[in-house]
């Protein structure tokens, strides 16, 4: 007879007339665990049927089986069942069965069919000879897959290929992790000390794009960025409201003037002229600085500006909605001689002055976007005589009207014009599936040129609705506007810094006004299913324990190695891979993608979604079954105990 560990795992005290408690006996043994409810009453018939053998003598020994009868506990639990009470009781029948399991195994009588049938063995271990030989089986199997992979690792070692990325020289390791971006550069460089030596390679850190951000990007993390990259060719700061001047400075400082070619400050409110002296090392006259309003946090030292440091290789530079930049920053732009690509959309402040300076120094000039600046026929002329290069101006949404005679000398020199009306009126709408009001009913009317990131804001803004702070984040961090309300032109989801313009020709193909519709963000925050907190969601159900669900709650079929436990996302219940096949949404806890669900769940499902005109509408009362409460034993097999075995028939799978 084969060793057993007992152990009494569980109780249920079933509440009737006369409560009594049901044992859970578990029996582990070395290839499998079964579990017997017994009631303290089966106990006690069996020792009074053990006592009538209590005069027989035990084969080989001079004893009598009297002597060897363990002693059972005869008080019985009907008046009291308290918690303390019956874990007593659980004591005390863990050692009596125990003691039996013991008489069963260094005797032989006939007393031991009734252990025997009590504990029911019989199946116990036809389980486990069957446990065994699959046991045994997969143990093969294992070590003709891990034979073939050695042989096959052979067979390629002889030949000369590369087996691991160890192997590999650094510089294809270097191509390989060039493709990644900045968050799989993290990962890389979390998983070994070499990897994390490779991830600091500057080599690696040559396009940057930090759009759209999910943290607070200010002069420390430009710093920390900068001293990093010093061979950034590409950066991409967009719509990053805390950069200064400090961190224009850093960029400058630290990144290698002549290797830096692009640069993205889109949306960056707070990028000004001193910023931008920062960025090209321009020393502006004491006249220049007395005539401009400055912020009041600004401060004049000698060390505010440093000469002959810049990112002056710099061949396209972005600075779109940037409405704090004036001639007086736009000069210093003079010293980036290799400028290509020029965008002031939106920097109404700019005017003729700057451009005129830009066309002096600057005559490699390719593309212009000057639309909603100040910019007048004058400027423009200037800068064709200058720019011999010039293919492309735009000048949407100023306020001058270009001549006939002007357009045709623009042509003649290969110049493309793009002008008009910046006018842009539109509907801004809830849609149908959300609780937000309407914030007005009239058309709304801007400039064409403006990005969503404006009509983002203004619609939080009309909502009363403030930017909560970023989980896990500084004092003073926020989220992003597109993170608590979703904008759609259609199907389509609009992104922030699409401009309006584009949304018309890209999404809208009516000929009335454009619709927009706009409700709360249902996908995640965060890298979570969704955070119900932030959207006033439920809670997901708590899931079943492994260690109480040893079968599965729909077919009764028990767990196994090969039969592996699933839990549904609906309702919490521990199900086997049959009985949980089907995968959908469950917006009510706010699992945005199809997720594994059981049976019953998925019709309820189904059912809701097919009433309900939009998915989002679904009732968000949990789903509750009624096997939730239950309590049972556990029931896992370890298997990958077994495969980290030199021996297979030595290894306790059951724990």
């Amino acid at each position: 007879m084969s060793q057993f560990q007992v152990e009494i795992t569980a109780t249920q005290v079933v509440n009737e007339k006369r409560p009594f408690t049901v044992y859970a006996v578990q029996l582990d043994s070395r290839f499998s665990r079964r579990v017997v409810y017994r009631r303290f009453k089966n106990f006690s018939q069996l020792h009074y049927q053990l006592l009538e053998y209590e005069f027989l003598p035990v084969p080989n020994t001079t004893f009598k089986l009297g002597f060897l009868i363990p002693e059972l506990p005869t008080k019985r639990l009907w008046g009291s069942l308290s918690e303390r009470t019956v874990r007593d009781r659980i004591v005390q029948l863990q050692v009596y069965c125990r003691q039996l399991l013991g008489l069963l195994h260094f005797t032989n009588g006939p007393w031991c069919p009734l252990i025997a049938d009590f504990f029911e063995l019989e199946k116990h271990a036809l389980r486990e000879q069957r446990a065994g030989i699959y046991i045994q089986r997969a143990y093969r199997r294992f070590r003709g897959r891990q034979l073939a992979r050695t042989l096959c690792r052979k067979w390629y070692r002889r030949r000369g290929f590369v087996l691991t990325l160890a192997e590999l020289p650094p510089d294809i390791l270097l191509y390989i992790l060039g493709n990644l971006d900045i968050s799989g550069l993290c990962t890389v460089a979390s998983v070994c000390r070499a990897w994390h030596t490779y991830s600091l390679y500057p080599v690696l850190w040559r396009s940057v794009t930090l759009f759209p951000r999910r943290s607070r990007v200010d002069d420390g993390v430009l710093e920390c960025l900068s001293r990093r990259c010093r061979q950034l060719v590409s950066l991409d700061l967009r719509y990053c409201d805390y950069l200064t001047e400090n961190s224009m400075r850093c960029i400058a400082e630290f990144c290698d003037r002549e290797s830096l070619i692009e640069l993205r400050l889109d949306g960056c409110e707070r990028v000004n002229d001193p910023a931008l002296w920062a960025l090209t090392g321009y020393c502006p006259s004491l006249e220049t600085i007395a005539s401009m309003e400055l912020p009041p946090s600004f401060i004049f030292s000698s060390d505010s500006f440093s000469t002959g440091v810049g990112a002056r290789g710099l061949q396209t530079l972005s600075m779109c909605e940037c409405r704090n930049v004036q001639d007086a920053g736009v000069k210093s732009l003079a010293l980036c001689t290799e400028l290509r690509h020029l965008n002031l959309l939106g920097c109404f402040n700019v005017s003729d002055i700057g451009i005129q300076a830009i066309a002096d120094a600057c005559t490699k000039l390719e593309t212009v976007n000057l639309g909603g600046t100040r910019v007048t026929g004058q400027g423009l002329d200037y800068l064709r005589s200058k720019c011999p290069n010039l293919k492309l101006i735009n000048i949407m949404g100023c306020k001058f009207v270009l001549g006939m005679e002007q357009q045709d000398r623009l042509r003649e020199v290969g110049v493309t014009l793009e002008a008009g009306e910046d006018t842009f009126r539109f509907y801004l709408v809830p849609h149908s599936s959300t609780d937000l009001p309407r914030i007005t009913t009239s058309v709304l009317k801007t400039r064409s040129t403006l990005s969503m990131q404006r009509v983002y804001r203004y619609l939080l803004r009309k909502l009363n609705m403030d930017l909560p702070a970023l989980p896990g984040g500084r004092d003073g961090d926020t989220v992003s506007p597109d993170m608590i309300v979703e904008i759609f032109c259609g199907n389509s989801l609009l992104p922030l810094d699409m401009p309006l313009f584009e949304v018309k020709s890209n999404f809208w193909s009516g000929e009335d006004l454009l619709m927009l519709h706009y409700r709360r963000r249902i996908e995640e925050v965060v890298e979570e299913p969704l955070n119900y907190k932030m959207n006033s969601l439920p809670a997901p159900p708590t899931w079943v324990p492994d260690q109480e669900a040893l079968s599965c709650m729909d077919c009764d079929t028990d767990f196994s190695i090969w039969n592996r436990r699933h839990h549904c996302r609906a309702c919490g219940g521990c199900f086997c891979a049959r009985c949980s096949s089907y995968r959908c949404p469950v917006l009510r806890f706010g699992y945005t993608e199809p997720v594994r669900v059981c049976d019953r769940c998925f019709t309820i499902l189904y059912q809701e979604e097919k009433l309900e005109l939009d998915v989002k509408e679904v009732s968000s009362q949990e789903i509750t079954a009624p096997w939730a409460a239950a309590s049972f034993s556990d029931l896992r097999f370890l298997k990958q105990q077994l495969f980290r075995s030199n021996s297979p028939l030595t290894t306790r799978t059951g724990q």
